[in-house]
């Protein structure tokens, strides 16, 4: 099998690959779920040339038919939903990776340098960031700005942009990163940018350009490590390293990974388990309604279903191994390991017979309390 490479990638490249469909996101990732303030932070570590983390990659065969999309920052307004993406096109070139870790952080990049953000003003994620050079304190020099406010600002014109000391840190259309930055450096000297075509004061202009300056450094130079796993490997073996990064600190929830463990195992089939996508639509069904989202505990519904299979008498599919482990005898609890054991099988019964388990929520509710009420009443959901 070939070896596994650590590659890095400046800023510069790094959003070409993903305008390129070099870099892919697996259907079974979960969404973007960082906040603003998350973005602008890592906007600021780039700027501060300070380590920014790694990415690890799954390259990809010719013929892959695993289900891939390009960066996306999904969002909702009054329930209808849009998704922005950075690639314009959905062709992939000869050769391509799946992001199996680092995908928050990539997208984060790309929002705050390459543009990506939501093209309706009433959504997430539509604001700008920008440097702002006039700023005394070093951690407060990225600003997101919102769209409503870049607009009524005219924020959205350079010369107004500089005047007030403010230099988007996303490249325009068809615009190449650095070469915007070094336009940049000869811009903030230029009268034409500043009301009454008035510099401001020497001292402040040299502060300003030194701010600048380190600012394009920092984007020049830092990296993104990449870890990149061949080809070779089987997506069975990929969930395996899913493993090892949950158990190594990285934050990859249990039911993240038994989301990829549960597509892997049914990829094949016509209707493949999307796991998180599944806890949405059961949350829609009476007596699981506030119960089963993928945004709030999650887990609950993965621990139901496990204690389903715990509680079951009749014949029932073996257990799953969990990685290199062997395959345990039986499962007797819901605890983690117990939640990745559960066989597909077993999980594919749950999922037809959806309308019953969402009945069994609802019955819950009613011996409790006599009628339903919301899972944010339960302080230890576990005990359901």
């Amino acid at each position: 099998m070939a070896k596994l490479v650590v590659e890095s990638t400046n800023i510069s490249d790094l959003l070409d690959l993903l305008r390129s469909n070099t870099w892919l996101v697996p259907s079974f990732q979960r969404d973007f779920v960082w906040s603003e303030a998350e973005v602008t932070g890592l906007a600021l570590s780039v700027i501060e040339a300070r380590p920014i983390g790694m990415a690890t990659l799954w390259e990809q065969a010719d013929d892959s038919e695993l289900t891939l999309e390009s960066a996306s920052i999904p969002d909702t307004v009054n329930g209808v939903s849009a998704t922005a993406k950075i690639a314009m096109h959905d062709e992939r070139p000869k050769k391509f990776f799946a992001v199996l870790d680092g995908r928050q952080r990539a997208t984060a990049l790309a929002m705050a340098f390459g543009g990506l953000r939501a093209t309706d003003a009433r959504r997430r994620f539509s604001g700008r960031y920008f440097l702002d050079v006039t700023h005394q304190d070093s951690s407060e020099r990225v600003r997101y700005i919102r769209d409503a406010q870049v607009k009524a600002g005219k924020l959205d014109q350079l010369s107004v942009c500089i005047g007030q000391g403010l230099f988007p840190l996303a490249t325009e259309p068809d615009s190449e990163l650095l070469g915007q930055w070094l336009e940049y450096i000869q811009a903030i000297k230029d009268p034409a940018n500043y009301a009454n075509k008035q510099l401001p004061p020497a001292e402040e202009l040299q502060r300003r350009d030194e701010i600048l300056k380190k600012a394009f450094a920092g984007i020049s130079q830092t990296v993104l490590a990449v870890y990149i796993v061949p080809s070779g490997y089987s997506l069975g073996e990929i969930c395996e390293i899913f493993e090892t990064l949950n158990t190594t600190g990285t934050k990859v929830s249990t039911v993240d990974l038994l989301h990829s463990w549960l597509y892997s195992d049914t990829s094949a089939d016509a209707d493949p388990v999307l796991l998180r996508e599944w806890i949405d639509d059961l949350g829609q069904l009476e007596g699981a309604f506030g119960w089963a989202s993928k945004n709030d505990r999650p887990e609950l519904m993965a621990q139901l279903v496990t204690a389903c299979y715990v509680a079951l008498d009749s014949e029932k599919p073996a257990p799953r191994a969990v990685g290199s482990k062997k395959s345990p005898a039986s499962i007797s609890s819901i605890k983690a390991g117990d939640l990745l054991a559960t066989p597909s099988a077993f999980w594919q019964e749950a999922i037809a017979d959806e309308i019953l388990l969402a009945g069994y929520i609802g019955d819950f509710q009613e011996c409790v309390a006599g009628s339903s009420f919301p899972l944010k009443e339960v302080k230890s959901p576990v005990v359901v």
